[in-house]
């Protein structure tokens, strides 16, 4: 890894600046001349035709105070009391879960019998929402992420959009002792609630809140059984569960990323590495290759639990910063650890090479993850 930017041609044909490095793609990320939006969207380039978030996120005005408010309103509700509190109902949820999994016949799927049962009921869980609700959210968030189809991209999103006004319109009526209702009171300015913006992020939730952690939990399983040492490292000390999950997070593709990174655009003239990035220009700032960048991260490839220093920046940096970081890494940490602690023989039953990624999906995750015990 050479060069720490690139010009590159997106497959919709546009140029875009490929930024790789961890440092300048670490400066990005927290740089507010760069965001999802575009001063003048009809005549951005875009990543790709067919994909929602392949193009700009509607004009730059409001962009950056949208994020912080966000990031201020889920700091509140998933405050590190708060997720203290919660911490007790994830882990009862996993133990019910992997229960239910250990009757499962064998070769079982993890995917859609452990990691996504998991994080959808303690989405569920959180939000107050019934789980015989799990299968409209999934064929929702599966419609609103793909990759090949707008029209089928924007329904999914609707719908989504759809299912949280309302559910937001019953607990501004009545109510109650959930995140929805917590996240309505973290947005009041007086008497003021401002619902589409309440609305927008519990969407984020129902979709992104679960289908990130499943996804992560299935490729921690993965990485550990492909390094049985590391395994047997864990095995032997618990406290390895949280760098665990940092080296898992360093080595996932992020969701909403395209395959050459997160899509940004240039709000102003900004000079990065040995060129200038012009207002207006596409960036692409690749966290997956910055995740690998050695004069970073020793050995970069290598899947290391024991790793001291890890700045990865799956989770993005600074207002980019994902909204569930600290409900994201317990419910990953937790599910894996109930997971092997449940069953400390699990095996892959199906060799690595030949298990497939849903690559039609913005969400990404693999299609299957087949295994036994």
């Amino acid at each position: 890894m050479e060069r720490s930017v690139e010009r590159v041609e997106t497959p919709s044909g546009h140029p875009a600046w490929h930024v790789v490095r961890h440092a300048e793609v670490k400066a990005l990320l927290g740089d507010q001349r760069l965001g999802r939006s575009h001063p003048d969207p009809a005549n951005a380039g875009r990543y790709s035709k067919d994909d929602i978030a392949g193009r700009p996120a509607g004009g730059g005005s409001s962009e950056h105070a949208e994020h912080a408010w966000w990031r201020r309103t889920m700091n509140k509700v998933f405050s590190p009391a708060n997720l203290e509190r919660v911490t007790p109902t994830v882990r009862s949820l996993a133990a019910a879960v992997a229960e239910e999994f250990a009757g499962a016949a064998q070769p079982a799927e993890l995917n859609g019998q452990y990691s996504t049962p998991l994080a959808s009921r303690v989405m569920c869980a959180l939000l107050g929402t019934p789980t015989n609700d799990v299968d409209r959210f999934r064929e929702w968030t599966e419609e609103g992420a793909q990759v090949t189809d707008l029209e089928r991209s924007m329904t999914g999103m609707r719908q989504l959009m759809a299912y949280a006004a309302k559910l937001v319109g019953r607990r501004r009526a009545d109510p109650g002792e959930d995140a929805v209702s917590a996240l309505i009171e973290a947005s009041r300015d007086g008497s003021k609630i401002n619902q589409g913006r309440v609305v927008k992020l519990l969407a984020g939730m129902l979709a992104f809140g679960r289908e990130t952690p499943a996804s992560v939990i299935d490729w921690g399983t993965l990485l550990l059984l492909t390094n049985p040492g590391q395994l047997e490292l864990l095995l032997a000390d618990p406290a390895l569960v949280a760098p665990a999950v940092e080296e898992i997070l360093r080595l996932f593709k992020p969701h909403a990323a395209t395959d050459q990174g997160l899509l940004r655009y240039a709000h102003a003239d900004i000079e990065v590495g040995e060129v200038t990035v012009h207002a207006g220009d596409m960036v692409l700032l690749d966290v997956m290759l910055a995740n690998r960048d050695e004069d970073v991260f020793p050995e970069p490839e290598s899947f290391d639990i024991t790793r001291v220093h890890n700045p990865h920046l799956t989770f993005g940096f600074g207002a980019y910063m994902c909204n569930f970081t600290r409900l994201g890494r317990a419910e990953i940490g937790i599910g894996l650890a109930t997971l092997f602690e449940r069953f400390p023989t699990l095996a892959l039953d199906q060799r690595p090479d030949e298990l497939q990624i849903k690559d039609h999906l913005r969400t990404g995750g693999l299609v299957r993850l087949p295994v036994t015990w």
